[in-house]
């Protein structure tokens, strides 16, 4: 089980700046709009300029903690939430790979909650019809050489060894393909 919450950091922390700033750009707007409306309205008419400044600074103390507070929590529900979106997305990437290979087939894992589960089966599905596809054609080239050789006597050996080198070709490529 990969316990590294941070698989791909370049992607992650790209996403979680993305959310931190966008937690900033909101509170700011938030606070402004609250400090103005604070400053115009009929209750601080009443108050004194410094009970008005000490308001304004207890507000802005209160405020920056419920914001720090936020942007710690959003933080790490990110770093988790990306955490079961990207670590799936490395485990698709190298099995990509091993099928760029030749290696075709198999079973791709994931933890039990991680997102993508839906692409990986169809990537594994895939993986495994090329794989059958392969193997049904290699029966076949094998099948139709049996019935080639079964024509030696009756038609030129040349044209059946020529048959034959190209059938051979062909299941090398598969080999290749398909790593085996």
């Amino acid at each position: 089980m990969r316990r590294r919450f941070l698989v791909k950091p370049e992607l992650q922390l790209k996403y979680v700046i993305f959310t931190a700033l966008l937690i900033l750009i909101t509170g700011v707007l938030t606070y402004f709009i609250m400090t103005h409306k604070l400053m115009t309205s009929p209750f601080t008419e009443n108050l004194s300029l410094g009970e008005v400044t000490a308001l304004k600074d207890e507000i802005t103390k209160s405020f920056l903690w419920i914001l720090f507070i936020i942007l710690v929590g959003f933080t790490i529900q990110s770093i988790f939430l990306f955490h079961r979106l990207v670590g799936p997305i490395y485990a698709l990437e190298r099995v990509i790979e091993v099928m760029k290979q030749g290696k075709l087939g198999g079973r791709i894992k994931l933890r039990r909650h991680d997102q993508l589960k839906e692409l990986a089966s169809l990537i594994e599905e895939m993986g495994n019809r090329f794989a059958s596809w392969i193997d049904e054609d290699r029966r076949k080239i094998g099948e139709i050489k049996k019935r080639i050789e079964s024509l030696r006597g009756r038609v030129d050996d040349g044209l059946i060894n020529e048959i034959n080198e190209k059938l051979d070709s062909i299941l090398k490529n598969f080999e290749i393909q398909s790593g085996n």
